[in-house]
């Protein structure tokens, strides 16, 4: 409150009128006496000389007096003058403020903080942090399971985007998953719109055009299937092991398939900065805070996460993890649901989310399989990710279920037919059948 400037004198009359002139300023006059008046001019900084003060009752004719007054030294900015005496004056403490002429210092309101003393204003909170509460002199770090990317966060209100877990410092919805069905092309996104209680306002707001980011996955697929044995096996085409009697693979050696339908993983692009995201303030010392900031993170294989999940490691019924995604369905990193992107595509299986492919020695024919189905008799595969198993061919049989690739047809029998589960024809009478015999007429 300003200092009231009461005037002694003779004839002063109650009139709207009524004013004083102090020094250059003219100001309006309350008139309490015929004697006596009194005005509150405004502030005067120290060190300014005296000023003359005259008094008119209709406004424009003013005394000629000598009359002077000596300003009384106004508390400056960032300091505190209890009882108004410059004396007595005091730096503002931190989390605090003080404007020119307190008689007190005031606490900084939620959303902003102050680290030094004696200041006259306080600062905006900084990206990735948020200021709950009055009178901090420092930001707190943004909490888990929340984004705080804006300035002048009160309490961070912006919940972790879905498909992600925020760990503490967050300070971006911006993520990098692209589009919601599996993709290698680039794609936007728009990022969280700012919230209400830190969007400015007024014609001085900035356009509210959207912002995007660019994301993709680490996805596509190749295929190197073959319809025959001896290349599903070895490097040698079926023809050579058929006229050598021989099987590509024999009982003793292992097994590591090299052929079928091969697909990446569809993990979500990743930036250099995802755990040490860049930010500059003008006020804000990111480095000697010594917290880094960070991306959002993409959620793990086989579980979806939603709006606000804080951790990494799932927890069932508890929302603030990630939850295990429904069985049959395809849950690739970062999806949003309990069905992910939809049923587990053909030539894979999913257990609960993960996409497998599907193994050699059993196919998978149709969406949303939750475990493979092993070939039938008369069938076999040697490859992966396969929806449907090569017949047996001719001079072999496959017996059994789930087999990775067929018998030799056995001495004294003949295998004529493709898809034999058991050799179909015995060897003539007056000839001899040996191994792998694929016809049982003698011309």
């Amino acid at each position: 409150m300003r200092p009231g400037l009461f005037i002694t004198g003779a004839n002063f009359v109650n009139s709207t009128t009524l004013r004083c002139r102090v020094g250059e300023d003219v100001i309006e006059a309350t008139y309490l006496l015929p004697t006596l008046v009194m005005c509150f001019p405004p502030p005067v900084e120290a060190g300014t000389g005296p000023k003359r003060v005259d008094v008119a009752n209709n406004g424009v004719d003013f005394t000629l007096s000598s009359q002077m007054v000596y300003p009384h030294p106004i508390c400056p900015p960032g300091f505190y003058c209890p009882g108004g005496d410059y004396a007595l004056r005091h730096k503002a403490p931190r989390g605090a403020y003080a404007v020119m002429g307190s008689q007190n210092w005031t606490a900084c309101p939620s959303g902003t903080y102050q680290p030094l003393y004696g200041q006259r204003e306080c600062l905006r909170c900084p990206i990735g942090f948020q200021c709950p509460e009055r009178g901090l002199p420092v930001p707190r770090l943004c909490p888990a399971g929340y984004v705080c990317d804006v300035t002048g966060t009160a309490r961070a209100d912006q919940p972790c985007p879905a498909g992600h877990f925020c760990l503490e410092g967050t300070a971006t919805t911006a993520t990098t998953c692209g589009h919601a069905r599996p993709s290698s092309a680039l794609f936007p996104t728009r990022l969280h719109a700012e919230r209400h209680s830190t969007a400015g306002t007024g014609f001085g707001r900035e356009d509210e055009r959207p912002q995007l980011s660019l994301g993709a996955r680490n996805a596509g697929c190749f295929s190197n299937r073959t319809d025959d044995v001896g290349l599903q096996l070895s490097s040698v085409p079926g023809r050579f092991w058929q006229e050598r009697h021989l099987l590509p693979l024999d009982e003793t050696s292992p097994f590591n398939p090299h052929r079928g339908r091969y697909c990446l993983d569809d993990a979500c692009l990743r930036l250099e900065d995802a755990d040490d995201l860049s930010v500059v303030d003008a006020h804000f010392d990111y480095i000697a805070y010594g917290a880094n900031l960070r991306r959002p993170v993409p959620c793990p294989p086989g579980q979806y996460c939603q709006p606000g999940t804080a951790v990494s490691r799932g927890n069932m019924r508890n929302f603030s993890a990630p939850q295990p995604c429904a069985e049959s369905m395809y849950c690739p990193e970062g999806s949003e649901s309990p069905s992910g992107v939809g049923s587990c595509p053909r030539g894979h299986y999913c257990p609960f989310g993960v996409r497998l492919a599907c193994p050699a020695g059993a196919f998978c024919p149709r969406d949303g399989l939750s475990s493979p189905i092993v070939c039938e008799p008369g069938f076999f595969n040697g490859m992966v990710g396969q929806v449907r198993c090569t017949a047996c061919p001719r001079g072999a049989i496959c017996p059994g279920f789930g087999r990775i690739q067929p018998a030799i047809c056995p001495p004294g029998y003949a295998c004529s037919r493709e898809r034999l589960a058991a050799p179909n024809m015995r060897c003539p009478r007056g000839h001899y059948c040996p191994n792998g015999t694929v016809t049982a007429d003698p011309q």
